[in-house]
């Protein structure tokens, strides 16, 4: 009976509330009267994982493993801890342990797949692509595809394969899916300067997934970053009230949304304080470390150029956590911006020296590119 009543008190929420802390609390009371059950165990693992605790969550996804080596969700989330952790290694290996027990799935191949990205692996990327291939859940597969190629910035091949995920999660009836997958696409063609692509993205993730709690909060967040603050704000508005428990929405993604709001009024000081309630968050699954590349663009904004300089570096080196992020190219010309405001010419044509190699291989119509490229020149 014991059991039963913190089953549903879990359940209800984690996926009902989408209160991640108060989930998780109830999994340590439940690890303790009942040691050797691997619910609680591999839940709580999930929950830390979600919120940016990735070490910490690395101890009971082993505990799990250790009391179902059957199951496969314990290596699921014991990959991604130790991927966003950085520890490949041992991330390969629990992908190498699943496989050879007909344990692994979906989750675990794109765990695998950022870190071939991370490593310039193409074989394995390759391998990973055909493995998902006519996968049920093939659209997640080659939405990492396209997050790798944003990050290197070939634009236009990333645009093929998110069109192509979301071809896939329709077919499959994955309305929602589909959305998320667009707006992914949408924040980072917001940022890299694609604007009407950004209007189109979000137009075809609302129309398939309107009600859907975070596809508005997304949405919400794409259409900040160009300035459409109206319609983010009735967004927003609308994901708000839809879940006013959420960790991820009410504690990351629309608080994020509204410091984009005061950026684009010329706010910055607002910006950041909005964003310190998102800093225990940063390394988690909702944003990204895209909350890390806003605070550090508020600071630079506010003139704190010590301040954008440590965010932008803590974003580049927490790199595993999202190896495939275009944003840690960004901050490379993040850094080199703040060096070229703080008169630190030497440092400022180093970082965007070392954003072009990053991006070597890119699209060249990319507008911060073309941006950066004019600034660089002025610094000759």
């Amino acid at each position: 009976m014991e059991r039963e009543r913190l089953y549903l008190t879990s359940k209800y929420y984690t996926f009902v509330l989408g209160d991640y802390e108060k989930a998780i609390s109830i999994f340590q009371l439940w690890r303790q009267v009942y040691p050797n059950d691997l619910v609680p165990a591999n839940n709580m693992a999930d929950c830390l994982v979600a919120i940016g605790q990735p070490e910490a969550a690395i101890s009971p996804a082993q505990d799990a493993m250790r009391i179902n080596p059957h199951n496969a969700f314990p290596y699921i989330v014991l990959g991604q801890a130790y991927q966003r952790s950085g520890r490949f290694a041992e991330a390969k290996n629990i992908y190498q342990q699943a496989v050879s027990r007909n344990l692994d799935s979906m989750n675990l191949h794109v765990t695998r797949m950022h870190i071939a990205c991370a490593e310039n692996d193409e074989t394995a990327m390759k391998n990973e692509l055909l493995w998902a291939h006519r996968n049920p859940r093939e659209a997640e597969m080659l939405n990492a595809a396209a997050w790798c190629d944003f990050y290197r910035g070939k634009v236009s091949d990333a645009h093929t394969f998110s069109q192509g995920a979301q071809s896939t999660a329709l077919k499959n009836n994955l309305p929602e899916l589909a959305a998320l997958i667009a707006l992914d696409a949408a924040q980072f063609d917001a940022d890299l300067g694609n604007i009407a692509q950004v209007r189109t993205e979000v137009g075809n993730a609302i129309a398939r997934a309107d009600k859907s709690t975070y596809v508005q909060a997304y949405a919400a967040l794409a259409l900040a970053i160009v300035g459409d603050l109206r319609r983010a704000n009735q967004l927003a508005e609308e994901a708000d009230k839809s879940a006013p428990s959420d960790t991820q929405v009410q504690r990351i993604i629309l608080p994020t949304t509204r410091a984009l709001a005061d950026l684009r009024r010329n706010s910055p000081d607002d910006a950041i304080k909005k964003l310190e309630v998102v800093t225990p968050y940063d390394l988690g699954r909702s944003l990204e470390m895209s909350s890390i590349f806003y605070r550090a663009e508020a600071y630079l904004a506010a003139n704190r150029l010590g301040n954008a300089t440590a965010e932008f570096q803590k974003l580049i080196d927490h790199r595993a956590v999202r190896p495939n992020s275009p944003y840690l190219v960004m901050a490379q010309l993040g850094l080199a911006r703040t060096y070229r405001n703080a008169g630190e010419l030497e440092r400022s044509r180093k970082e965007y020296q070392n954003f072009f190699s990053s991006w070597a291989g890119a699209d060249p119509d990319i507008p911060i590119l073309r941006q950066a490229k004019a600034e660089y020149a002025k610094l000759q």
